[in-house]
């Protein structure tokens, strides 16, 4: 049987722009949940929550790592009743990404003593929880305790080794280029002339599979495995014109 030998190399594809928002969302995983290092009560409840201090200790070293680096502004909006927060996100390449955040301008609030405030203590209140909040929603960041933020840890680095995986679209395109490699245009052909170098059923089972015309592509690994070097083998032998073997 007379088979082609492919001599095209396939294009390599162009590795993907590496966006503000690609480097912001593995900055977001390497921080994963941020711990609450703080505590307030007010009235019977008791609130925890993440210091300023606390969450630029996780965000700045994670957004150094992407080369990026944020600043943040104050303002009063055209109403006079919001204090907006606008965070700026900045890479060492030019780009840059901004959201703002509003609270409420502040009043006068009575402390854990009873005591008042005075304007001073309330506006600077009021900036610290813009920063910080503002900061953790331009990230897409999230806040718990040490239980949690641990928890989380562990999820974001399941999901990220997920991620790294191949797609089975992924796997199919390689696994066409290896038959592409030996066979040429016609891969069911070189697939029948293959098929009596292979050991018969019930032993033979990748044999068996083929021989019903189920699609290579789809083996499982194991079964690949045995096809590869089953194809290495004939292309060694010269009966499908492939001189040499494919490196994988």
């Amino acid at each position: 049987m007379t088979t082609r030998k492919n001599t095209t190399d396939a294009p390599t594809p162009e590795a993907a722009p590496d966006t503000i928002h690609a480097r912001i969302r593995r900055a977001r995983h390497a921080i994963g949940l941020v711990p609450r290092d703080g505590s307030v009560t007010s009235g019977p409840a008791k609130y925890d929550y993440v210091s300023h201090q606390r969450l630029l200790a996780a965000v700045d070293p994670a957004l150094d790592v992407e080369g990026m680096w944020h600043s943040q502004s104050i303002r009063i909006d055209a109403s006079g009743l919001a204090l907006v927060c606008t965070t700026t996100i900045y890479t060492d390449d030019g780009a840059e990404l901004a959201s703002d955040y509003a609270v409420g301008v502040p009043v006068a609030a009575a402390t854990r003593d009873g005591k008042a405030r005075n304007d001073l203590q309330s506006w600077g209140a009021a900036q610290s929880y813009a920063r910080r909040l503002g900061l953790m929603a331009a990230l897409g960041l999230r806040d718990g305790s040490d239980e949690q933020a641990e928890r989380y840890g562990r999820t974001v680095t399941a999901a990220t080794q997920a991620e790294a995986q191949p797609s089975h679209a992924e796997i199919a395109d390689e696994r066409a280029a290896v038959l592409m490699h030996y066979y040429g245009d016609d891969a069911q052909g070189g697939i029948r002339s293959l098929l009596p170098t292979l050991p018969p059923p019930p032993e033979g089972r990748l044999r068996a599979y083929l021989a019903d015309g189920r699609d290579p592509l789809a083996l499982p690994d194991a079964g690949w495995s045995a096809l590869v070097h089953a194809m290495e083998a004939q292309a060694s032998a010269g009966d499908n014109g492939i001189e040499g073997d494919l490196p994988l």
